[in-house]
């Protein structure tokens, strides 16, 4: 309805300048991986079971992934013994990191993992997706392709869509993307180049600024007893 504005949230996450090998081994990531991150919640709604049952598929099929989960939530304690579980060497679970270093962190990712359970629907919009999409690298999303989730991965033009509570789909895409390194830096680059467009303080001030003249204009109408026109007949 041309009532209604959308005013996205943005983001001050820049992608990480340098730093990227310092990264990696402060986190202990073994050489030569191709690194799928999550970052952020480890709840009900994120379902990072699918992420891991992902990795234990892919500790046999494809050994060059590596899967690092960082963040906190009341299921981390579900994750931990699945990991733990299933003696999975190619996962690894970190706590939340500090704010000056969470560039570096999503910097040192090959591809960064947005997943959600497939009952959530239009529940929310991950807040992550904006500071995904600033780190310029590709993302892929497990997540019902009705979700709002979805719908902003697509229309960044930064990451995959692939059904949710498959992992072995997901494992297929990020296999895929191992594969084809180049098609990864193009998702990434659409990605931050939307970042810069729609999700930036500059974009989002300057639709603030749109709404907020929008408003005044019709308030001075209002004021002046001036009426807007009105179509014969309505």
């Amino acid at each position: 309805p041309a009532n209604i504005r959308r005013l996205r949230n943005w983001t001050h996450i820049s992608p990480a300048a340098h730093g990227r090998a310092q990264a990696r081994e402060r986190l202990a990531i073994p050489g030569g991986s191709v690194v799928c991150l999550h970052a952020g919640n480890v709840g009900h709604k994120q379902g990072l079971e699918n992420v891991v049952q992902c990795a234990r598929l892919a500790a046999r099929s494809d050994p060059r992934l590596f899967f690092v989960l960082v963040g906190e939530g009341n299921r981390m304690q579900r994750i931990e013994s699945m990991v733990a579980g299933y003696a999975l060497p190619n996962i690894r679970l970190l706590p939340l990191q500090p704010g000056d270093l969470f560039p570096s962190v999503l910097g040192a990712a090959d591809i960064l993992l947005l997943n959600q359970r497939g009952s959530v629907v239009e529940m929310s919009l991950p807040s992550k997706l904006t500071s995904y999409f600033a780190a310029c690298r590709p993302v892929v999303a497990a997540v019902d392709a009705r979700s709002e989730a979805a719908r902003e991965v697509e229309a960044s033009g930064g990451g995959i869509v692939v059904a949710p509570d498959e992992p072995k789909a997901l494992l297929a895409t990020l296999t895929e993307l191992a594969d084809n390194p180049e098609r990864g830096r193009r998702l990434g680059a659409a990605g931050h180049a939307w970042s810069q467009a729609a999700l930036s303080p500059a974009a989002a001030m300057a639709q603030y600024d749109d709404l907020l003249q929008t408003i005044a204009g019709s308030a001075d109408l209002r004021h002046s007893g001036v009426s807007e026109p009105v179509e014969a007949g309505t």
